[in-house]
């Protein structure tokens, strides 16, 4: 789930130092931390020096990982536009603060899952 999470923020974002993903994602420093090393060793991501701070790191999508958030954001678009003529407006809007929500209530739990396992 932290795999994806940082992935989809770096897809949307192009670049990203660590602290600019924890922020979009809600995940702390170490979190960030295991999710790009992980993505990095899968080939999906990279880090860099920032040139603009000798000590920061700038995280970008490879090739591989660029493709596979393409894949998937296009998979969720046309599901999205499969689902949305079936509700109006008002109901789309609500279905989506609902599920912003959920996620903010999901990451809270796993963020307590983590703390104590």
């Amino acid at each position: 789930m932290s795999e994806w999470r940082l992935l989809a923020a770096i897809g949307r974002d192009s670049v990203l130092s660590p602290t600019a993903a924890g922020a979009r994602t809600a995940m702390d420093k170490v979190k960030v931390s295991r999710a790009a090393a992980s993505l990095v060793a899968r080939g999906l991501l990279r880090q860099s020096q920032d040139p603009a701070d000798g000590r920061g790191r700038l995280l970008r999508l490879t090739r591989k990982g660029t493709t596979l958030y393409t894949s998937v954001a296009q998979t969720a678009r046309a599901i999205e536009a499969d689902l949305a003529p079936g509700l109006t407006k008002a109901e789309w809007n609500a279905v989506h603060k609902a599920l912003g929500k959920l996620s903010e209530y999901v990451h809270r739990v796993l963020d307590d899952a983590d703390r104590e396992g």
